[in-house]
């Protein structure tokens, strides 16, 4: 499951509230991302499989 987040701060705080260095994969104004706890992000191309 892809979470949504209005902003790659709110995923890095979901991180924090679980208690996880991350990465998650989410979706952030319908684009893909990584999401670490450290502040790191990184795009991910769409590939149709998620």
């Amino acid at each position: 499951m892809i979470n949504d987040f209005a902003s790659l701060d709110e995923a890095t705080h979901h991180l924090y509230l679980e208690g996880k260095a991350g990465p998650i994969r989410c979706r952030v104004d319908g684009s893909l991302w990584d999401v670490w706890l450290d502040g790191r992000s990184a795009w991910v191309a769409e590939c149709g499989a998620e």
